[in-house]
């Protein structure tokens, strides 16, 4: 028997134990709470809920956690500048912001979470992370390894969550004030109340930069200018009693105005302008049904828009005024429930999704999908080996039904080694881009047109992990994963159309991402570290192209420490490293593509803080110190000085 019939066949055990765990534990639950007294917010590797960070790192899912402290320390004021040195995950920029990639695969196999709702609103495919912002987020958690079983579409290379502050115990207030070169200007403010059962927490921030550009050899920059507003609220209410209920109520604004200068490669220039807003609302009410039974019922919409102006200098004749909205509205329900040595969950949800758009081709495209899932935390041996089973049954309005299974376990060898591993089965749907895309650039010569008779891309993904522990003092772990993808989603040739090209998108291609990660983290007093590095082999291997995927570095480290003082002060300083990435370029006009690698660079951030009080600090920092960073493949922001200030009370 083959190793990939093997594994196939331990995902399809995992799906039958997670319906026999259903049958005998009458329960379900995505984004539920434990069975605990105290309610919870989600955590992404499993549908069920832990109820703190350090039993996150117990799971029978490895979870990397980015704690509120470490957001602080890293002086990062949104998601893609504090995943860029964070192990395992690589940051590219492109023209549609900032991307994530996990496990060699790109940003369209990760989906994006806040409190366990999918984040919408994607440009060229790329969801751009620099629109998250860190002020409201209680802690990041990120999920490396097959996760459509839990989290459906899409979810092939990991999960990655933000988790949002919570109302708070008791009233309080804080402050932030960051400035720094290039007239960046950062302000936060936001307080919280608590009276009997019911609590309130209101945030509000602003953000603005000047453009940045690297070269001046044209008008175009590099960077746009900024200017972004955001707002949230979050309402809690709870009821105590024999059925307990809490009742949360989110909602969030953000508004983001990027203003800069495009050059053509005919020479016109272009002012450009790209407004984008977001907003979205979840309602979700939980019950205790009992002292091992929790439901919850979530509603979530969001909506996105994004409002692109090229105005060319001196002229109207190309002139292009782009207004695109995407809509997402879902309905979820879950039970959670514990017996024995089971801890059940099941679930459903369903989800209408609308994107329109000028760039395609009926101007509008819709979908609808519904599924069930199960998922049943199985404590084998207490203390010594857990096994979670997951399978999910998705039905698409376009592509119909797929399953996607998974079989997640942890052995605890001893007090100081654990094995984690998983193998599961994913799809990702064709993106309504590559379905229905019609966009013209008779400047450059080439059509792209989407194809509405494209197949779901499948995935078959492996990983496994060995950690050594010596209490808090010591960490020590090394991985392994491997994902195979078939029906890979790739642009083809489509013939000419008069002097323009055409291009459209096929069901061609095969790939297999492989790779090897290492992990070290240090706790002694007042000093903490953590190493990390990557080895990532990604292959297309099509008979057609047989060569590295694009854009992925074989090779990247990343290191993080931090110095605290007994009398209040603080040094935080992060490096990554990133090896050599493969492009394929035509930089003669002959034609054919050539392979470019891009350059190694690494990036160095400094930070340092003073505790004025306990309420109050400073701090000094500096972001990207070596100034790495090109105006072709690594358009890094330039080295900014910063300091500013916090309060609370």
């Amino acid at each position: 028997m083959s190793l990939r019939r093997a594994l196939v066949g331990v995902a399809l055990v995992g799906q039958l134990a997670a319906r026999a765990g259903a049958e005998t534990g009458s329960g379900s639950g995505s984004g539920s709470g434990s069975a605990s007294e105290d309610y919870t917010t989600t955590v992404v590797g499993a549908r069920s809920e832990e109820k703190s960070a350090s039993e996150l790192e117990d799971a029978a899912i490895s979870t990397d956690i980015i704690s509120r402290e470490e957001i602080e320390d890293s002086g990062a004021s949104d998601l893609a500048t504090l995943l860029q040195q964070q192990g395992g995950v690589a940051i590219t920029r492109g023209l549609g912001g900032s991307a994530v990639e996990l496990m060699g695969l790109g940003n369209e196999y990760t989906v994006i979470l806040v409190d366990g709702q999918r984040v919408v609103g994607r440009v060229d495919g790329t969801l751009d992370l620099a629109r998250l912002g860190l002020e409201r987020v209680e802690r990041i958690e990120i999920i490396k390894g097959p996760a459509s079983a839990v989290y459906g579409a899409d979810a092939l290379a990991g999960v990655i969550n933000i988790v949002t502050r919570r109302a708070p115990a008791r009233t309080t207030g804080e402050g932030s004030l960051r400035y720094g070169q290039g007239s960046l200007l950062e302000l936060g403010v936001g307080g919280g109340v608590r009276r009997g059962g019911l609590g309130v927490r209101l945030g509000v921030s602003m953000r603005r930069r000047d453009a940045w550009d690297r070269h001046d050899e044209n008008l175009s920059t590099d960077g746009s200018a900024l200017g972004e507003v955001s707002a949230d609220g979050r309402v809690e209410w709870r009821r105590r009693g024999p059925r307990k209920l809490r009742v949360t109520v989110t909602a969030e604004y953000l508004r983001r105005d990027q203003q800069g200068v495009d050059a053509a490669a005919t020479g016109a220039i272009f002012d450009t302008r790209n407004l984008t807003e977001t907003a979205s609302l979840r309602v979700t009410p939980e019950w205790r049904l009992g002292p091992r039974t929790r439901m919850s019922v979530t509603l979530y919409g969001t909506m996105w828009r994004d409002q692109l102006l090229d105005d060319q200098r001196n002229s109207a004749e190309l002139d292009t005024t782009t207004d695109s909205r995407e809509v997402l509205a879902q309905l979820e329900a879950n039970v959670d429930h514990s017996l024995g040595r089971h801890r059940v969950v099941v679930g459903g949800e369903a989800a209408l999704g609308q994107l329109s758009s000028p760039r395609l081709g009926a101007g509008e495209g819709g979908s609808g999908r519904g599924a069930l899932f199960a998922e049943d935390r199985w404590v084998v041996l207490p203390r010594r080996v857990t096994l979670l089973p997951a399978a999910r049954l998705e039905l698409d309005s376009t592509y119909g039904v797929h399953g996607t299974p998974r079989l997640a376990g942890r052995w605890d060898a001893s007090a100081r080694w654990v094995v984690r591993g998983s193998v599961g089965l994913g799809f990702r749907a064709p993106s309504f881009k590559e379905r229905l895309l019609l966009f013209e650039n008779p400047g450059a010569g080439y059509v792209i047109e989407g194809n509405p008779d494209l197949e779901p891309e499948t995935s078959l993904s492996e990983t496994l992990a060995v950690e050594w522990r010596q209490g808090k003092l010591l960490r020590v772990s090394v991985g392994g994963f491997r994902n195979d993808l078939e029906n890979l989603i790739t642009t083809v040739s489509n013939g000419g159309s008069g002097e323009a090209l055409r291009f459209t998108y096929a069901n061609i291609g095969t790939a297999h991402t492989q790779g090897l990660e290492l992990g070290l983290r240090v706790r002694w007093r007042l000093v903490s570290a953590e190493l990390g590095y990557t080895y990532t082999d990604a292959v297309d291997t099509s008979e057609a192209a047989a060569q590295p995927l694009e854009g992925r570095a074989t090779h990247r480290a990343n290191g993080q420490v931090t110095l605290r003082a007994r009398w209040g002060g603080s040094m935080t300083t992060r490096v990554a490293l990133v090896g050599p990435r493969p492009y394929f370029v035509d930089d003669d006009g002959n034609g054919s593509l050539e392979t470019f690698d891009a350059a190694t660079y690494a990036t160095i951030d400094a930070r340092a803080g003073y505790d004025i009080s306990e309420d109050s600090s400073v701090f000094v920092g500096v972001d990207n110190v070596t100034d790495a960073g090109d105006t072709r493949f690594t358009t890094l922001p330039p080295r900014l000085l910063y300091a500013g200030v916090t309060a609370k009370f």
